[in-house]
């Protein structure tokens, strides 16, 4: 379990990983082969989530213990070309009706490099990741979400 402390002036708060997740894309394509499932690229480092198409294209995460407390989002590239310019928005709610974005991502990147988007919301239950530009199958080697421990 990864931990993350944050320093506050009163006492010391960690943020967890949250793993009760689940992933839906849509795209018809999800590495393994599934389209709705307890999604591997979310914590193993040997599978990946690709949509099979290019931009735009999405990924929506689900937290599967109810909405909670979302501290953070860490997300690691996974592209051809190895370096390139990218759009992502990434958006949370507690229902899919009402997400709203929490910060977007455009930049130069290379494969492999990590993303860290604070959130630090509440009542989230969805989490979408909308690749908006990228010269790449959008794809993704890992997703990592931090909440209130």
């Amino acid at each position: 379990m990864a931990y993350y402390r944050k320093k506050t002036n009163q006492k010391e708060d960690f943020d967890i990983e949250i793993k009760s997740l689940t992933a839906s894309s849509d795209s018809q394509l999800m590495w393994p082969l599934v389209k709705y499932h307890m999604c591997n690229v979310l914590h193993d480092a040997d599978t990946i989530w690709n949509s099979g198409r290019y931009a735009p294209a999405s990924i929506r995460i689900k937290l599967t213990d109810g909405p909670q407390r979302v501290t953070s989002v860490k997300l690691q590239v996974e592209m051809s070309p190895l370096k390139a310019m990218v759009h992502h928005e990434i958006s949370v709610g507690s229902t899919i009706d009402n997400m709203h974005v929490v910060g977007c991502i455009k930049r130069f990147v290379s494969h492999g490099a990590w993303f860290y988007l604070a959130v630090n919301d509440d009542n989230v239950q969805f989490i979408e990741i909308k690749t908006i530009a990228s010269p790449s199958y959008v794809a993704w080697r890992r997703i990592k979400v931090y909440g209130r421990g």
